[in-house]
């Protein structure tokens, strides 16, 4: 293998004294030789562009005229392809190669000038000594027979980076993303990235272009970016500056002609005289990098002696986005590019292009987000779909099932059972849907951390589960939901829209107006808070007298207490959800229906006064037979505060007696389901027990033994005594009465103990005096409703529960027996069976002949006097 020394090589290669020195700090002196050769190659191939010698001033006109190097009379013209101030661009096929290439042939008038038969000679040589992808190649240059210069090139198939800026801007101005043509601003931004490469070659290569504008590049349809018109391009020479750096200058500093487009030329440019280095290249592209960002030219005039002027006097204003394209980051890299002073510019087009880098790696970044954010987005539809499926066929089955009786054949239920089996089946996929909706969120985000789209989506999917979880009192899932909607809001820049709404849902804070009739009435606030798992009604203070209006409240349960002289004061509570309004408006009704004080001697002190308004019913996954949650209105009624105590019905007993009634009295007397009226005493009245002592009971323990129409026999009793039209409570009337309007679980809360109640699990073998257990107490009053006995209700057995239409009950209960054997509803537990009837929400049947030891009933009668709010108040309400 040959070998040489370094300056032997150096001389073999005409290296200037730099090139020497870049070699020597390159290869050892000893080298080989096929290393010294592989890298002179990359060394000369980053050598400054050479000047010829028959460019230089000196030269006559006949050395400026290069020879034709091949037959020009070969090409065969196809079109012209565009014009130009120096030539026109012609289409022609070279039929030899059967190829079609680009012909720019000098005009001719201008052969007759040797400056612009010097600027077109000089751009063909400079430009075929740049090899990039950037650049179009210089296949030929030469005269025609007419002496017309020409040169020739490939065509470049497509459009000015200038056509392409007004495409994607008018899409903007029209809410599109892309163009008719497939761009887009972040594909214009590549495009424009490309242009700096090919800028930051040149500049390495010591060639300045001075004429970078969007018309002078061109844009082809796969893709492909060159930039053309190198005409007025500046070769510049290295020198060593006084701290030894290598800088620019001028390869000939006598030039003063002011060269250029004034829009897009830099300040010192625009100066004639002026020394230009590529940082004048850098200011163009930052101008071009302003008209893409704002789609319009940082200067404009009438002429070009104006534009000048403007370029001359100071700095455009900032770039005007558009509002679904913001690039604030580009914004910076353009006023930087585009900085009056020199140093303060990017030195080279090369960091300009790292800059773009670093955005354009962000933007695909985001993109791939978006796409999982787009996936997301459709498995989050699918779901909500199947769940809309789901409600429908759980609906139809319960609309078969409901017709049937618990002991109908298994062939007459299949219908429903396998309605309910397919909605079983939708809501598992809907489940894994959304599960599979939260995992591409997540994965987006680690494309993109703070991916806005992606971080709404998890606040607002995350929302939906907290409110499904808070209606369902679980409280370890809101707690857990609570943190990660937090997280993810706070993600969210401060200018979305969404933010503020979801720290405000995070608050909860609500609103209270409140109207009673009559006004006036004194409103002392309590709020519920935990005190030894139980719900606690904690003194707040005077909330002032009615009317309130849309008085603020932080969200949780309250209890009001209402107090006017010579009405009864009233227990009204009342839930503030989040961000909710309790107005106590009707269903359908815009204002609020005024609360009732009924007199204080209208209501006795065995009673409960409940008031109209809305309550949460169902709702408790764990409650057995239990209702889905739905708000419902009910109108207010009195319920008595105790279940009716053996005592009492035994003066029903009596008094039927009394009057003659004999037969009704044996009918309607407690007794076991085998004694019959055999094992009644004879004796009249009765005294104080039943039979003949295996079922005596204390005489203030409720009434059991009796069925239905007993109840409803006591009910039409009482009211022919009192003159008051008592009767039993509808389901969802006892419900109300038992849990409020939170939704609570038990009447106490949400947590259980068996010291609180009489079940099974308290230890207790018969039913104890109703006043046994005063924790069992609900917050109107009310006692005993999740233990000791069960309760007889007006409501007919229904499945799926009561019919409601626009928040009411749909028909009014029904207070006749029916067919024998027909199924009633009855609620709460007993002494007999286990805390999960305890259970506000929980529901069972029997049949309404069945005569149980642990089944009693109280009852209710309407509260009336419920008047017509002022039209005065209402408006002051609206």
């Amino acid at each position: 293998m040959p070998h040489g020394t370094i300056e032997e090589i150096a001389e073999r290669y005409a290296l200037s004294d730099a090139d020497r020195a870049v070699l020597h700090n390159l290869i050892a002196p000893d080298e080989d030789y096929t290393v010294i050769e592989s890298v002179m190659a990359s060394v000369v191939d980053y050598r400054p562009v050479s000047v010829p010698d028959e460019l230089q001033p000196s030269t006559s006109r006949e050395r400026m005229i290069p020879r034709p190097l091949g037959d020009s009379s070969r090409y065969q013209v196809v079109g012209l392809l565009g014009a130009g101030g120096m030539g026109d661009v012609w289409r022609v096929r070279d039929p030899v190669l059967n190829r079609a290439m680009a012909m720019k042939i000098l005009r001719p008038e201008l052969l007759v000038k040797d400056d612009a038969v010097r600027r077109f000679v000089n751009e063909a040589q400079l430009t075929a000594q740049l090899h990039h992808p950037g650049i179009p190649a210089i296949h030929e240059l030469g005269s025609l027979p007419d002496n017309r210069l020409y040169f020739t090139m490939p065509e470049i198939k497509g459009q000015t980076l200038g056509e392409v800026i007004t495409d994607v801007h008018l899409a903007l101005r029209r809410s599109m993303t892309t163009t008719p043509t497939g761009w887009t601003p972040g594909r214009l931004i590549d495009a424009f990235h490309k242009v700096c490469d090919a800028v930051s070659y040149a500049h390495s290569r010591g060639v300045v272009h001075r004429d970078l504008k969007p018309s002078n590049i061109m844009v082809g349809r796969h893709g492909a970016v060159q930039v053309v018109d190198w005409g007025l391009a500046k070769v510049l020479e290295r020198r060593t500056g006084a701290a030894g750096t290598a800088r620019f200058v001028p390869h000939r500093p006598g030039y003063i002609q002011v060269s250029g487009t004034p829009t897009y030329m830099s300040p010192e440019q625009a100066l004639a005289g002026s020394e230009v280095d590529p940082r004048s290249d850098v200011y163009s592209l930052g101008a071009i990098l302003y008209e893409i960002l704002s789609g319009s030219p940082p200067y404009r005039g009438r002429d070009s002696k104006e534009i000048l002027g403007k370029v001359l006097s100071g700095p455009p204003p900032s770039p005007s986005l558009q509002a679904k394209w913001r690039p604030l980051e580009l914004v910076e890299v353009c006023q930087r590019a585009m900085a009056r002073e020199l140093a303060e510019r990017y030195a080279t087009a090369a960091e300009v292009s790292g800059q773009l880098v670093d955005w354009l790696d962000g933007v695909s970044q985001r993109e791939q987000g978006l796409a999982l954010v787009a996936q997301a987005a459709a498995a989050a539809g699918s779901g909500r779909e199947l769940r809309v499926q789901a409600a429908r066929l759980r609906s139809e089955a319960g609309a078969v099932l409901s017709e049937l009786d618990p002991d109908s054949s298994e062939e007459l239920k299949r219908v429903g059972w396998d309605r309910e089996d397919q909605a079983d089946n939708l809501e598992r996929e809907a489940v894994l849907l959304e599960l599979e909706q939260e995992q591409l969120l997540r994965a987006s985000l680690t494309y993109v951390s703070d991916l806005a789209e992606a971080h709404a989506a998890l606040s607002a999917s995350y929302q939906i589960a907290h409110e499904k979880q808070e209606a369902l009192r679980n409280h370890g899932g809101v707690a857990r939901l609570e943190r990660l909607l937090y997280t993810h809001a706070s993600a969210l820049p401060a200018e979305h829209p969404a933010r503020a709404e979801y720290f405000a849902y995070l608050k909860g804070d609500g609103a209270l107006s409140l109207v009673t009739e009559p006004m006036g009435a004194k409103v002392s606030l309590e709020r519920y808070e935990v005190r030894h798992r139980r719900l606690v009604p904690v003194p707040m203070g005077s909330l002032g007298r009615t009317p309130l209006v849309q008085l603020s409240l932080p969200m949780g349960s309250y209890l009001l207490r209402l107090q006017i002289p010579g009405r009864k004061e009233l227990c009204y509570p009342v839930t503030i959800g989040r961000g909710e309004h309790w107005d106590g408006a009707p269903p359908g009704e815009m204002d609020p229906q005024p609360v009732h004080l009924p007199l204080a001697r209208a209501v006795g002190t065995d009673e409960c006064a409940i008031p109209a308004g809305w309550f949460w019913s169902g709702g408790d996954r764990q409650a057995l037979q239990g209702l889905q949650r739905q708000r419902v209105w009910l109108e207010g009624f009195a319920i008595r505060r105790f279940a009716v105590t053996s005592q009492e019905y035994l003066v029903f007993i009596n008094d039927l007696i009394a009057q003659g009634r004999t037969d009704e009295a044996r009918r309607m007397a407690p007794q076991s389901a085998g004694a019959g009226a055999a094992a009644m005493r004879t004796a009249l009245p009765f005294g104080g027990a039943w039979g003949q002592g295996e079922e005596s009971t204390d005489d203030q323990a409720p009434v059991t033994w009796i069925e239905w129409s007993c109840a409803l026999g006591y009910t039409r009793w009482l009211s022919e005594r009192t003159g008051l039209q008592w009767r039993l409570p509808s389901e969802l009337e006892w419900e109300k009465a038992a849990r409020g309007v939170d939704g609570r679980f038990f009447p106490w809360g949400d947590r259980f103990d068996p010291s609180w109640c009489g079940v099974r699990e308290s230890e207790i073998s018969s039913a104890p005096p109703v006043d046994s257990f005063p924790v069992d107490e609900s917050p109107y009053g009310v006692r005993g409703m999740a233990g000791n006995v069960m309760e007889w209700t007006a409501s007919p057995w229904r499945t799926q529960g009561p019919a409601i239409a626009d928040g009411r009950p749909r028909s009014p209960q029904d207070q006749e027996a029916s067919a024998r054997g027909a199924l009633r509803v009855v609620r709460g537990s007993t002494w007999w069976r286990s805390s999960e009837l305890a259970r506000c929400a929980a529901r069972d049947a029997s049949p309404a002949v069945a005569r149980l030891g642990f089944l009693g009933f109280r009852p209710v009668r309407s509260l009336a006097g419920q008047d017509v709010v002022p039209a005065s108040v209402k408006m002051s309400l609206l």
